[in-house]
């Protein structure tokens, strides 16, 4: 089959692209990455360093009379017995829950203690990428064992209006928020 199409319908189709493209394309990068955010000053690991104390085998994850734990069960249990990975003695363990989703709790190494923190039930991370070199276990999280600093990376409970960077201070219990960078481009998004 051959299509033929005049000059007028050529220039309609081409007018009708160029009214879809995004604004300064280039500037609205739809993925970002933590080192996007090296040029806002962020809090960064080093500066909330914590002592690592030896410990022995790492306690098992204590499910009962936690009922979230127990949702979770034989991640929180098989992920514990890795030990410590963040703040000292703290261990990170996540699970996905969805495509671009991440779920996950704080298991205290010493204790078996599973935290859930407060008003984070998941990150949605369909516009983050890693950078190349940069190891990471989890999309969504950076953490590192000699820091008390988590870093979040997307969109807080899928609201894209915490979409970005959040850091956030552990304090043996909760996660205190330090600051939210909104993700670059997101104005550009909402203006299309």
């Amino acid at each position: 089959m051959v299509w033929r199409c005049s000059a007028g319908m050529a220039a309609l189709v081409i007018g009708i692209a160029a009214l879809c493209a995004p604004v300064g394309a280039e500037e609205c990068s739809p993925l970002f990455s933590l080192q996007d955010a090296d040029r806002l000053n962020p809090p960064h690991f080093d500066g909330h360093q914590v002592a690592v104390p030896k410990l022995g085998r790492p306690a098992a994850a204590r499910i009962d009379g936690n009922k979230q734990a127990k949702l979770y069960r034989s991640v929180l249990k098989e992920g514990a017995t890795k030990g410590p990975n963040f703040a000292g003695r703290y261990t990170i363990v996540g699970w996905g829950c969805g495509s671009s989703c991440l779920q996950f709790a704080i298991v205290d190494a010493r204790t078996g203690e599973v935290f859930f923190p407060a008003g984070i039930h998941n990150i949605a991370t369909d516009h983050v990428q890693a950078v190349d070199g940069e190891e990471t276990e989890y999309t969504g999280l950076r953490f590192r064992l000699d820091s008390d600093l988590l870093i979040t990376l997307g969109a807080i409970n899928e609201d894209e209006r915490q979409e970005g960077w959040s850091f956030f201070k552990w304090t043996g219990g909760k996660l205190d928020l330090i600051r939210f960078i909104p993700r670059p481009g997101q104005e550009c998004e909402l203006h299309r």
